[in-house]
């Protein structure tokens, strides 16, 4: 399939496969669009724009961390309580500036890993954006992954990955 954006997209087993390393900010982020290969064109647009607005896309959900902080129980707490303490005693290399803050100083030093664009989302349950992000790309136990649903505003936010 011929897409104006994303150009060639695979489709094999009545799905879509499209994958590209691309920029946000100074850092590679993997980027790939999946699902059923039943995609409507505004709903292809529509994962362009996300893919286009991908620097946009990870500040905004930094700020969503950063509000998420103060909310007991929320998926960003819950990373942070799982590994915050490992950080500040072993790994304090991570984290890449020292603001009196460390909640801050971890959501600042996260990297945007990869970005999964689910354009054929059609049920509210269905992420149709899901954002991987580690303080080591190499170390996945650190990774905090956010799901979105077509209408954009995290939905689930953050939630610790294992």
């Amino acid at each position: 399939m011929e897409h104006e954006y994303f150009g060639w997209i695979e489709i094999e087993d009545g799905r879509l496969s499209w994958g590209e390393t691309l920029e946000s900010g100074d850092q590679p982020v993997e980027v790939r669009l999946a699902g059923p290969a039943k995609v409507s064109e505004e709903a292809l647009e529509l994962a362009a724009s996300v893919v286009r607005g991908l620097e946009s896309l990870d500040a905004n959900l930094r700020e969503v961390f950063v509000g998420e902080v103060a909310t007991d129980g929320s998926g960003t707490v819950r990373f942070l309580d799982a590994h915050l303490d490992d950080l500040v005693r072993f790994r304090p290399q991570l984290l890449g500036q020292d603001s009196g803050d460390i909640a801050i100083d971890v959501i600042r030093s996260l990297q945007l890993l990869s970005v999964t664009v689910v354009p054929a989302s059609t049920h509210e349950d269905d992420p149709f954006v899901v954002a991987a992000y580690a303080l080591d790309p190499d170390e996945a136990e650190l990774s905090l992954v956010v799901k979105l649903d077509a209408t954009l505003p995290p939905r689930a936010t953050a939630g610790a990955a294992r």
